[in-house]
Order: C-alpha cells, then structure tokens, then sequence
C-alpha cells in the first residue's frame, strides 16, 4: 500500500515504465516459443539441394513498430517444399558449363538429360503444425508475465 499520494504516482510510473519493457520481452519469449516449436518439427536441412542440403529455419525480428511491441516471424530455405505438397513438374536438362555437359542422376536408374518429377503428395506441415502446438504457451506468457508485474508492484 502506498503511503501518500506522491509515492503512489512513482509506484504507477515505475509500473508503467516496467509494463513498456515486460510487453517487449513477452514478444521477444513467445517469439522463441514458435521458432523452437517448428524448428522442432522441420529438418535442419533438405536433402538433395545443392553439396550438402539447403539449409531450413525459423528467425524473428522484434521491435517497436508503431508504438507498440511486435514480432515478424518467418522461415528462411526452401521451407515451402515441406510445408505443402508439389505437383508433378519435369526436371529439365542442364546447361552446358564451360564445355562440360551436366547431367541429372536419379538414384537407382542412372543419368538422364531430363526427368519427370512425381511431385511430394505428403507434406510435413512444419510451419502449420509448429504454429498451431505453441498458442496455448504464447497464451500462457503473455497471461501470466503480466500479472506477475502487477503482483509485485500492488
């Protein structure tokens, strides 16, 4: 309880003052609540892109943007191909490169110039099913991060 009409004004600044920097931490930890949760369920890398597999992953960017604490959430590779299914496509011949022919080769026929692509008729969802298991914990730090604040102020 405050003793006072000034003290209860520097306990209400305090409190609005910590209450700006507690919103931009609970954006910053529900942030890496949804990054864990599909980084948990995608592969590190895709595999045949490339020597050693293109790498696939989730960043954010956190920041006050209008007045108010926001995150930008989004995945970097090809995520897409794991997230949703792929038609059939034909894989064209390659390019010549400094007088070398490059060829395609699928496992287990051998090198072709061209090839006829099934397309992936099973996605894995990474993204979807990431973003749909964190809710209830983003909800949960959001909720209770805040009333701890005003727990410890009155």
């Amino acid at each position: 309880m405050s003793k006072g009409v000034p003290a209860f004004q520097r306990k209400a600044n305090r409190f609005v003052a910590d209450l700006e920097d507690l919103s931009l931490t609970q954006v910053k930890e529900a942030s890496q609540i949804v990054k864990k949760n599909v980084e948990r369920l995608a592969p590190r890398r895709l595999r045949g892109v490339g020597k050693r597999g293109a790498r696939i992953g989730v960043k954010y960017n956190v920041g006050n943007f209008g007045g108010e604490p926001k995150s930008f959430i989004f995945a970097y590779g090809p995520m897409h191909f794991i997230e949703r299914k792929t038609g059939e496509h034909e894989i064209p011949k390659r390019k010549y490169r400094r007088g070398k022919r490059r060829v395609i080769v699928i496992p287990g026929i051998g090198p072709r110039a061209s090839a006829n692509h099934p397309g992936s008729r099973r996605p894995k969802q990474p993204w979807e099913r990431g973003t749909r298991a964190s809710e209830d914990d983003v909800r949960n730090v959001l909720q209770s991060s805040t009333a701890t604040l005003i727990r410890r102020h009155f």
